[in-house]
């Protein structure tokens, strides 16, 4: 729920660590931040130490700024049309933009290594709750996408030796990977 303290609780917690000695990074996963507010900077999404208190770094994780590295754009004729479907973020996109950064946290990434405590300013109830359960969608998604790959490659192989068409042009689903 917004409104509760979230943000408040999140850099309550930051500061008390930090005054403690523990180099600590606060990183909002909220679409609609408000931790550069509280710290009175502005934050973006690489971490920024915070002034007047030592030892303490935050960050505010943009999904936009995912969505630009990840290079997403086609060129050439025609292409318009196709580039705009990536101009709007997906739904969960900034679910997924936050997944990403918490598996870096986690799993070591040498940019966040001297970083002794991280505490997560967190989206309402729905926001955290889609990211989640973000890894069991993909999960089941991927699955589904893999069955789909395989019945479609059965079937074009059928309809490729319906109508004649020799080994060497037949589909072969197995073209269609990662």
């Amino acid at each position: 729920k917004g409104g509760v303290g979230k943000t408040s609780m999140s850099a309550a917690v930051a500061v008390r660590f930090a005054d403690a000695g523990q180099r600590t990074l606060v990183v909002s996963t909220d679409p609609a931040h408000s931790l550069g507010d509280v710290f009175e900077c502005k934050l973006g999404g690489r971490p920024r130490a915070v002034d007047g208190v030592e030892n303490l770094w935050a960050m505010e994780l943009d999904p936009k700024a995912g969505k630009a590295g990840a290079g997403v754009e086609m060129g050439g004729p025609g292409m318009e049309d196709l580039n705009s479907l990536f101009e709007t973020l997906p739904p969960g996109f900034d679910e997924a933009m936050a997944l990403v950064e918490i598996v870096k946290f986690t799993q070591g990434d040498p940019a966040y290594a001297k970083f002794e405590r991280i505490v997560f300013d967190t989206a309402p109830t729905g926001h955290t709750l889609r990211l989640l359960a973000l890894p069991d969608f993909l999960d089941s998604f991927l699955g589904k996408m893999m069955s789909m790959k395989s019945k479609m490659g059965a079937m074009m192989k059928s309809m490729s030796s319906m109508m004649g068409a020799g080994s060497e042009d037949a589909f072969n689903s197995d073209d269609i990977q990662e």
